[in-house]
């Protein structure tokens, strides 16, 4: 994925989610992990993404930190999955299967089967 491909991508869930769109950056690192950062005001948001190839998977993780915008140990807790939820089902058209689940923490990916996706079906049917 490029970067102007994940800005694409950011853009278009801000606007979805009617929140500001944060500015992607690449940073080449061949073990990095991506991450949701502010400048140290904590007016520009901004989405770094790490590592040699970025996957959408990543994007949509990366922005669900940002519209949740915990962090440390509240970055990934039921509102932030919540959020991703909400993401995957725009992004993929409700079609849950396509997200890719093995980039997922294990916390994440029980969460979900268990808890998230039968709630989230029952809200939408």
């Amino acid at each position: 994925m490029t970067l102007k491909e994940a800005q694409s991508i950011i853009d278009d869930l801000a606007r979805e989610f009617n929140v500001s769109s944060p500015t992607v950056r690449f940073k080449r690192r061949r073990n990095g992990r991506a991450a949701r950062r502010s400048d140290y005001d904590g007016s520009i948001p901004r989405i770094n993404l790490a590592g040699w190839e970025v996957s959408v998977g990543a994007v949509l993780h990366e922005f669900a930190h940002h519209m949740h915008g915990a962090v440390g140990w509240e970055a990934h807790n039921i509102i932030f999955y919540w959020h991703l939820t909400e993401i995957i089902d725009y992004y993929f058209n409700g079609d849950f299967a396509k997200y890719p689940w093995e980039m997922e923490y294990k916390y994440g990916q029980k969460f979900f089967q268990q808890v998230l996706i039968p709630l989230w079906l029952e809200e939408v049917l």
